[in-house]
């Protein structure tokens, strides 16, 4: 009797273990395992009959997306007491004296003072930012695991899928000696949509939007180690080739962060 529930268990790892590799293939993973353990080779033809996306549709999105980029936006901190945002403003946005009203014009709009129009333009600037943003987030939630991963080892980053017995997958994604894990794929796709809309594919970089793992990819690829910060908040910076570091606060970090990814 024993010996015969032994069996089983045993027979059904196995055939378990051979819908778990079906099951893959059709990124039915998890169904694979449990159809092969309970139902044998009957179930390994279940896996492949299992519903899945339309031809169609995942023709239409692997590989062929592309992302909407944000609009263009300061390599310099948003601060309207800063000149070269002032500078981004004005050109942006025209902004000039009217000298028949003697007042200052932006966008068909005319202000008292320079100050006014300046502010108007830093909000327009914003909402064109933020319409943008959600047409990209709008757009990752479209995009399967496997094109995220098909587009981003073009760059070096490769992404892995682990195929647990129970419990949801996650997604493990590795440059250069980085490796980041995600817990859902609406993750991996916000982290996509960050990757393709900042560093070294985007130079009109976001002061406000840096954090530490968008400023770590970018220095990356610039073969440029940044470490995490001490007790003190300093960020250590290192460049292997040449044994050289520098120490930087977080405000002064993101400064020296946009002038090397614009060099």
């Amino acid at each position: 009797m024993e010996f015969g529930i032994g069996f089983l268990f045993f027979a059904g790892l196995i055939t378990g273990a051979i819908g778990l590799v079906l099951g893959m293939i059709v990124d039915k993973a998890l169904a694979g395992f449990w159809l092969g353990a309970f139902l044998g080779p009957i179930g390994w033809i279940i896996v492949f009959l299992l519903p899945r996306a339309p031809i169609e549709e995942q023709n239409s999105s692997h590989h062929q997306v592309q992302p909407v980029k944000p609009l263009p936006s300061p390599s310099v901190k948003r601060d309207l007491n800063s000149d070269s945002y002032k500078l981004y403003l004005g050109k942006k946005y025209e902004i000039q004296r009217n000298d028949l009203f003697q007042k200052f014009e932006c966008r068909e709009k005319l202000f008292e003072s320079l100050e006014e129009a300046l502010a108007f333009a830093d909000e327009l600037d914003k909402d064109e930012i933020s319409v943008a943003e959600e047409k990209n987030k709008a757009l990752g939630r479209k995009l399967d695991w496997m094109t995220i991963k098909d587009n981003l080892i073009r760059d070096g980053i490769t992404v892995h899928r682990s195929a647990p017995l129970w419990g949801e997958s996650e997604y493990q994604v590795r440059y250069n000696d980085e490796l980041l894990i995600f817990k859902t794929l609406e993750e991996l796709q916000d982290y996509y949509m960050s990757v393709v809309t900042s560093t070294s594919f985007e130079p009109e970089l976001r002061y406000e939007n840096l954090d530490f793992n968008t400023m770590k990819h970018g220095f990356n690829t610039k073969k440029i180690k940044l470490m995490n910060p001490d007790k003190d908040g300093f960020h250590d910076l290192i460049y292997p080739h040449i044994g050289v570091a520098h120490r930087f606060k977080m405000e002064e970090l993101k400064d020296f962060y946009l002038k090397k990814m614009n060099e």
